[in-house]
């Protein structure tokens, strides 16, 4: 089939129609003229593989990344940068459209990065144990394809997961137990902390620690080698157990389970449009929800009159707390628990919420959350969201329960994948 690609969906594929049916056709670009094979069909919709490009969009580029259509790590290197920006907020619009029923919505420009590769300061790779091989499935598949030319994370990495898998080898059965290995670096002093999933269990033993030690001597850069459980639950196996980064001028110290942005580029412009949004001011009462470990609660406590950080990660908690005592700012406090039965209990207390700050998981918010915020009547928000189909359908109920979207600005967080993030700007008209 022959096929014009109009357009782009959440995923990053080319979309298209023949015959008056929708097809999805990965590594396409909107312009491209293309030859298909017709794949996986639905009554409304069907997949296609890319044969040829007959005609390419103006907008294609050859990609710089030679792994992009077998790995699943990014898949939009071929289409330009300034492009990949534009088809973001176009993106976010439509989610907005189609699943919030949000038509009036300003949504700006998608802030990009001047130099959109090497940005990761975190990624996981898979473990494939009877292959011996680390690194992202192969898309579509549990299949690991081991790259160590990767464009979105730090070059110094590959040389840590190629030793990583001739120490596997050498291990013999006990390397069956590791199922995930996490890398993080430090963009404020570029030290390196490596983190070893067990299947099910924290991994202990003198082979993984004898690995961990042989790896920071080998690594000079590598200060902390982990081990943690897929229940958060970690054991620091060799070196100082955090590693130190520098975001919007505090210094903030993370543990192998807790949560951070995994670009501090970009996540310096998240912070910033976070305190131009929420506008704290020494009178203001803050509810930071999804915390972390205190990534925007610090910032906008050095403004506002009193912050409450929740967050469901205990590890996340006690770096938050660590964070602010060494930062030297009093007026947080840190919260362990379900943000929903945390605002439940804290409700009664709140004589006031002048800012709540939401920055859920992909899924969004859950309606029951969403009702809790309706019942403090907090009188601005601002939602972080990295979900545009979540953020739309949570919106909407705001909309519906008194709320006004002032203001949406995506930031690309994700160059050369179809993910978003955005932060919104939300007031409340009535009570």
């Amino acid at each position: 089939m022959q096929i014009e690609i109009t357009g782009l969906n959440h995923s990053g594929e080319g979309v298209g129609r023949y015959e008056g049916k929708v097809y999805f056709v990965p590594f396409t670009v909107p312009g491209d003229l293309v030859e298909v094979e017709p794949g996986k069909q639905a009554r409304r919709f069907g997949y296609a593989r890319l044969k040829e490009v007959i005609r390419p969009s103006p907008d294609r580029v050859t990609p710089l990344c030679e792994h992009m259509e077998r790995c699943g790590g990014s898949n939009l290197h071929h289409i330009s940068y300034p492009v990949q920006l534009k088809l973001k907020r176009k993106l976010v619009n439509d989610a907005l459209q189609r699943i919030g029923n949000l038509r009036d919505v300003r949504v700006l420009p998608t802030i990009g990065m001047k130099n959109p590769y090497h940005y990761r300061n975190k990624a996981v790779f898979h473990v494939q144990t009877d292959l011996f091989a680390i690194g992202f499935y192969q898309t579509g598949s549990h299949t690991v394809i081991p790259v160590r030319d990767c464009l979105i994370v730090p070059p110094e990495w590959g040389e840590i997961l190629t030793f990583l898998e001739t120490s596997l080898r050498e291990l013999g059965p006990s390397a069956n137990d590791l199922s995930q290995v996490t890398l993080r670096q430090s963009h404020h002093n570029r030290e390196i902390m490596l983190v070893l999933s067990g299947r099910n269990k924290v991994l202990r033993g003198p082979e993984w620690d004898g690995i961990a030690r042989e790896i920071r001597r080998r690594f000079q850069q590598v200060s902390t080698v982990a081990s943690s459980n897929r229940f958060d639950e970690a054991r620091v196996l060799s070196g100082k157990g955090v590693l130190i980064e520098r975001l919007a001028g505090f210094e903030f110290a993370i543990s192998p389970a807790a949560f951070f942005q995994v670009n501090t580029v970009m996540a310096e412009v998240l912070v910033q449009k976070v305190m131009e949004y929420g506008m704290p001011t020494a009178g203001d009462t803050v509810i930071d929800a999804y915390c972390g470990i205190g990534t925007f609660s610090m910032p906008l406590a050095a403004k506002a009159g009193k912050v409450i950080g929740i967050e469901q990660n205990p590890a996340a908690v006690k770096d938050a707390r660590r964070n602010a005592a060494s930062n030297e700012i009093n007026n947080v406090e840190f919260i362990s628990g379900d943000f929903e039965k945390v605002l439940t209990q804290l409700a009664p207390s709140l004589k006031g919420v002048d800012l709540l700050v939401v920055d859920p998981p992909r899924k969004g918010l859950t309606a029951a959350i969403l009702q809790s915020i309706v019942k403090i009547k907090p009188h601005r928000m601002v939602y972080v969201s990295c979900n545009p189909g979540t953020l739309a359908r949570d919106l909407s109920s705001l909309v519906t329960n008194g709320y006004k979207i002032n203001e949406v600005q995506p930031v690309d967080m994700f160059p050369h994948t179809a993910h978003v993030e955005c932060v919104v700007l939300i007031t409340r008209v009535k009570d």
